[in-house]
């Protein structure tokens, strides 16, 4: 489990998918750090958290944010991946999601400054797009998930790992 730049998996949207991951009997690793900025080559940064985490080799990768810089070694890998507010305009991380043969999930909200509704259409991975819902998945643009979005996020994961037959 990748966290955000400066969102952890112990907040609400991370900590609700640890959540389903465990219901679905997987051995969930989170990941932390603390960074001011995003790191100067983030991929190799986030790439070698994700292999410390699981040297023994991962099922599942889930990350945000930041965090969807592992899209390039999940693509790699061919490891299916839960991908929560992936930074699209990064040619990287979205030609990672883009190239990845494994399923994958993509959850993004519309009034997300870093979310792109014409590369998102283009990954041929499942996709769920929240209306009025910002990169830290808040409807209100103060930091707060509602209820209501927690829950799509939540419904959203676990029907993508019950299509995929998945148990950890």
């Amino acid at each position: 489990m990748l966290p955000g730049r400066a969102y952890p998996v112990s907040r609400p949207v991370l900590a609700a998918v640890v959540a389903v991951l465990v219901q679905h009997g997987y051995d969930v690793r989170p990941v932390s750090w603390q960074l001011e900025v995003v790191p100067e080559d983030p991929a190799a940064f986030v790439t070698t958290r994700l292999v410390e985490a699981a040297p023994e080799g991962a099922d599942l990768v889930v990350g945000k944010s930041l965090g969807t810089w592992a899209a390039p070694y999940a693509a790699e890998q061919s490891l299916p991946a839960v991908w929560v507010t992936p930074v699209l305009g990064e040619p990287d991380v979205a030609d990672g999601i883009r190239d990845n043969r494994a399923a994958q999930l993509v959850v993004a909200g519309l009034s997300d400054h870093l979310h792109d509704v014409q590369v998102a259409a283009g990954l041929g991975c499942d996709l769920v797009e929240l209306d009025g819902v910002d990169h830290a998945l808040s409807g209100t643009g103060d930091g707060v998930v509602a209820p209501v979005i927690l829950g799509r996020i939540t419904d959203a994961t676990d029907a993508f790992l019950r299509r995929q037959g998945w148990q950890g």
